[in-house]
C-alpha cells in the first residue's frame, strides 16, 4: 500500500511470518522468525539477526526461491518493524551505525544542494 510515495506495511498477501520456537531458536539472545507461503505453507526463508551488520536480515531457505516485488516489499517492511521495535525496546544503534546514518544524511543534504545549484544555474542561462 502507498501512502504519499511511501510504502506502508499492510497484511501480506502471499506470505506470513512465524516465530521460530525450537529449543535451538529460543537458545539466541535475538527473534528469528520463519517466512512461510500461505499457499502450501512452503518454508521460503528466515528472518535473523545478523550480527555484522547489526540488523535483520533476511535469509532464503535451502531451495531456489523466487519472489515477486509485493513479497520483497513485505519482507523489507517486516524488517525496518522489527528494527524499529527493537530501538524503541532499547537496543540502540552502534556507533557504527550512528557514524553511518550521519554520513547518509549528510550525502543526502549534499545532494540537494548540487540540485538546487543547478537548477538555478538553468534559470540564469
Amino acid at each position: 500500500m502507498r501512502d504519499s510515495g511511501r510504502y506502508t506495511r499492510r497484511e501480506p498477501l502471499w506470505i506470513r511470518f512465524e516465530v521460530c520456537e525450537s529449543p535451538a531458536h529460543r537458545r539466541l539472545k535475538t527473534t528469528v522468525w520463519r517466512v512461510v507461503a500461505k499457499d502450501g505453507d512452503a518454508h521460503l526463508g528466515e528472518i535473523r539477526w545478523y550480527a555484522h551488520w547489526r540488523r535483520y536480515t533476511f535469509q532464503p531457505g535451502p531451495r531456489g526461491t523466487v519472489f515477486e516485488p509485493t513479497c520483497l516489499r513485505d519482507i523489507a517492511a517486516f524488517i525496518d518493524e522489527q528494527m524499529a521495535a527493537r530501538k524503541a525496546a532499547g537496543g540502540s544503534n552502534s556507533p557504527f551505525e550512528a557514524e553511518k546514518d550521519r554520513k547518509v544524511t549528510e550525502l543526502r543534504n549534499a545532494e540537494r544542494v548540487a540540485a538546487n545549484a543547478l537548477s538555478r544555474q538553468g534559470r540564469r542561462s
